[in-house]
């Protein structure tokens, strides 16, 4: 389900997908952001735009723990895909997501990972320099193995057809 799209520069565009089912839950949400080292709007444009894909990764995925009150657990695995285009970085990395504490003296007691936050970053190599970065929040694979292989499944074709 399509939820929004956002152009508030001329060189980054957001877009916001939600997989849900007949009652509304919602099961994943994949958000994909598309950035340029140039406009978007017009290919004349020469303006170069500083693209810091670090801080815009930690800034996202903070934002995604933030509001759903999540804490990142380490790397669950790394993936790569065949894409249909010459690229400079791409990796995916799939972390895991448990509910945050909110007792600070609870040391030894840690909640299970109920969720997983798929993040691939890809860099073309092409002349326009532009950068995706995909990032899908999904039921964890122990929990929901069914709405989790129709996620990824769903996530790779995106990362296939990517141009």
């Amino acid at each position: 389900k399509f939820v929004s799209a956002v152009t508030d520069s001329i060189n980054r565009v957001d877009v916001s997908l939600l997989t849900t089912d007949i009652h509304r839950f919602i099961y994943g949400h994949l958000d994909l952001v598309t950035i340029s080292e140039r406009s978007l709007n017009d290919v004349a444009d020469k303006t170069i735009f500083p693209v810091d894909l670090p801080q815009i990764i930690k800034d996202m995925k903070a934002e995604i723990a933030e509001s759903k009150d999540y804490e990142t657990v380490d790397v669950i695995e790394r993936r790569q895909y065949d894409l249909n285009f010459d690229t400079a970085l791409s990796i995916t990395e799939v972390y895991g997501l448990r509910k945050a504490i909110a007792d600070t003296y609870v040391v030894e007691r840690q909640n299970q990972v109920t969720q997983e936050l798929w993040v691939s970053v890809i860099k073309s190599a092409k002349h326009n320099k532009q950068s995706y970065i995909i990032m899908m929040v999904i039921p964890s694979r122990d929990k929901n193995f069914y709405q989790w292989a129709v996620s990824t499944r769903a996530y790779e074709n995106i990362l296939k057809t990517l141009r």
